[in-house]
This record gives C-alpha cells, structure tokens and sequence, in this order.
C-alpha cells in the first residue's frame, strides 16, 4: 500500500510511504483439527529489496535492503518512507527463505535433468535417475560413472566416481530466483 503526506504552507515536505505486506492464505481443504500458527510476513523471505528510481533518489539512496539475520525479530511488513510528490518507480525482490534449502541449477543441467530450482538430495536423485536410465554406470567399476557428451560438457571431465558428485555439482548449484 502506498500513502501520501502533501506538503504545507509550514514548509514542510511532501512524501510517500510503501508498505509491503502480506499474509498465508489458508487451504480451503485445510484440517479442522489441525492448530494453525500464524506466521509473520518476514518469516518467510531471508532478504527483501526495495528498488527506486535512481534518479529520483539518486546512487546513494535508491536502494532499500533487508536481510535475514540470526536476531531478526519478525514484522507483518516492511514500510519505506521518503520526501516527494510524484509517483515513483519501484521494483520489489522478494528473496524467499527455503526450508529445506533449495537452489536453482546451472542452465545446462536444469535441460538435461528436466529440474529448475529443487533441494539438493533432490538433484542428486534426478541425477542419478539420468546416469541409471543412460546406463552410464561403469559396468566393471561401479564406483566409476562414465560420462556422456552432456554429462562431459557440464563436468568437464570423462568419468568421475560416484561420490565426486556432491562435491562437483556445487559450482552449478546457485541461489533460488527471487520474487519480482
């Protein structure tokens, strides 16, 4: 929601108030014997960014940022004050705080695995999925997986042991796309 204070013939300045705010909605099919807890806004975003016109506020002040941290005290909402009469441009990243952790994977094997943004357990399993069904498993080593030209092209490597995998898919592993 967005409010106005006009400025005064006391000299005092006009200016503008965005409140972003939220709530759940409850599923219709919800459980009549099932405690719902209200959960605050904030609870579930790790950051929040507030992007105003630069040239209105100019480089110093057009950026409005929260981040979740350890002693964060949760709030229904995030309010942005600032001097100004005039409608302002503004884009709002909501970056959502996943549990269990979830990440968007690199372009190449989001394709190939057919998995955009998914926990890491989850990737793994869609993996191996796709190294079972190719038949990629070395047939005498079965420690060994024997890449194919997908597989290589992501890796960079021929063959790799099964256990390298956790460890070789953390550089293509990237945080979830925020809410724009």
């Amino acid at each position: 929601s967005v409010s106005w204070v006009e400025g005064g013939e006391d000299g005092s300045v006009a200016s503008w108030e965005l409140r972003v705010e939220g709530r759940l909605l409850e599923d219709a099919k919800n459980d009549p014997n099932k405690v719902n807890v209200k959960r605050k806004f904030s609870s579930f975003f790790k950051s929040l960014v507030i992007e105003l016109d630069k040239d209105l506020y100019g480089p110093d002040n057009h950026l409005v940022e929260w981040h979740r941290t350890p002693t964060t005290q949760e709030t229904d909402g995030f309010q942005v004050k600032r001097p100004g009469d005039k409608n302002v441009r503004c884009t709002i990243l909501l970056l959502l705080d996943y549990q269990p952790l979830q990440f968007k994977l690199d372009p190449r094997l989001a394709r190939l695995l057919g998995v955009h943004t998914q926990t890491r357990p989850v990737i793994i399993n869609a993996l191996w999925q796709y190294i079972k069904t190719h038949k990629l498993q070395d047939t005498h080593e079965r420690e060994f997986i024997n890449c194919d030209k997908y597989l290589e092209q992501i890796f960079s490597c021929p063959r790799m042991k099964f256990a390298e995998i956790p460890q070789r898919l953390n550089p293509l592993l990237h945080p979830p796309d925020p809410i724009v």
